[in-house]
């Protein structure tokens, strides 16, 4: 865990001074912006729906569409698709 007042934050395997996995980074940096801050306010800083909205400016319905829409693209991305279309 780290010191709160020491100012450090606990560093990914590769400790590159980032906490989120590098091919996660690669695909958050591959959406359009408006979804990276959704993913970032909804995920990352777990504000709700109605806060996300408030902070963008936008409907509620709108941050569901983006945050929808986000992670079918990480999933893409991210998974192999022989993966994520079930067992047949």
């Amino acid at each position: 865990m780290a010191d709160p007042a020491a100012g450090t934050q606990p560093q990914a395997a590769e400790d590159d001074g980032s906490p989120v996995d590098p091919r996660i980074m690669a695909a958050l940096m591959r959406l359009p912006a408006r979804q990276r801050q959704v993913v970032a306010l909804r995920l990352f800083l777990d504000l709700d729906t109605a806060s996300t909205a408030e902070a963008l400016n936008i409907a509620p319905s709108t941050v569901k569409a983006h945050l929808a829409r986000a992670l079918a693209a990480l999933r893409d991305v991210l998974i192999p698709e022989q993966q994520h279309e079930g067992p047949r």
